[in-house]
């Protein structure tokens, strides 16, 4: 329905979660042909996947993992095998994932991130929860600034 709704034209829709009645949602969205979706999911949960497939991106957790880990690339690449053997659309696909890096080494985690974009990584989004640390930290963390990846 949102992807209906972000075309700016009258949008009826009735389904058993959601109902919309000539609804019309302006302003549009600047982004054309609209604003990317990201589907996130818990591996090895198959449904989140086949889901994202149909989308622009995946951005997967892993039920192995608890806060402060992030899974391993070679998890990260079963994710991502088995989301676009169900994708049937072509066009851009990200792949998204929150870590932690070490923003005091000279590369800022970069090398950690680059196992990641070498197994398909597009968007590395850097861990800042209430789990390491304080507001403060976090704001130390930001300002170090994003992870350097090797040739980059």
């Amino acid at each position: 329905m949102l992807d209906a709704l972000w075309t700016g034209e009258p949008v009826s829709f009735r389904g058993e979660h959601l109902t919309a009645t000539d609804v019309t949602m302006l302003p549009r969205p600047v982004q054309q042909p609209r604003i990317p979706v990201w589907c996130g999911g818990r591996w090895p949960n198959k449904a989140p996947f086949r889901r994202a497939a149909r989308w622009d991106g995946v951005m997967p957790t892993h039920a192995g993992y608890g806060l402060g880990q992030t899974m391993p690339p070679d998890d990260l690449r079963a994710v991502l095998r088995y989301t676009l053997e169900h994708r049937s659309s072509g066009g851009p696909f990200d792949v998204v994932l929150e870590g932690r890096t070490d923003g005091a080494a000279p590369d800022r985690g970069g090398l950690h991130v680059a196992g990641y974009a070498e197994a398909g990584l597009t968007w590395w989004i850097e861990a800042l929860g209430w789990w390491r640390g304080t507001p403060e930290d976090a704001l130390a963390r930001v300002r170090q600034g994003p992870p350097v990846l090797p040739g980059s």
